[in-house]
């Protein structure tokens, strides 16, 4: 039975991962079956968005005039604080139970796509 679950909520969260057009999974094995397996691939999912998300936030403020740099600072400082504030409480598993670790991950993955979207148009 536990491995059902486990299997089915993977499953979820490939098609979560794969519905927004040009997203993919990036991890190595995305059709993972087990609690581990499934966690590897998401966590792998998110380093990528936030490695891309500290490039295109290094460039953006890289051509930005001094007080737009510390607006700039200001907000993704504040972003970074509601971020956590969002999606770490997710992953207490007495209230969500392990698979809130898969929802805390996919949460900051969704929230780091965003920005990297907002980064690339702040002018």
């Amino acid at each position: 039975m536990n491995k059902f679950i486990l299997t089915f909520i993977g499953i979820l969260i490939t098609q979560s991962l794969l519905a927004n057009g040009d997203d993919k999974v990036r991890c190595s094995n995305p059709n993972s079956d087990t609690f581990q397996e499934i966690s590897t691939c998401l966590t792998e999912d998110y380093n990528f968005y936030d490695k891309k998300l500290n490039e295109v936030y290094t460039q953006r403020i890289s051509t930005l005039s001094a007080i737009k740099k510390v607006n700039l600072r200001s907000s993704q400082r504040q972003w970074i604080k509601k971020r956590n504030r969002t999606c770490t409480p997710l992953a207490n598993e007495s209230l969500y139970g392990k698979e809130g670790h898969f929802e805390a991950t996919m949460c900051m993955t969704e929230t780091t796509k965003e920005r990297i979207k907002f980064l690339e148009s702040y002018k």
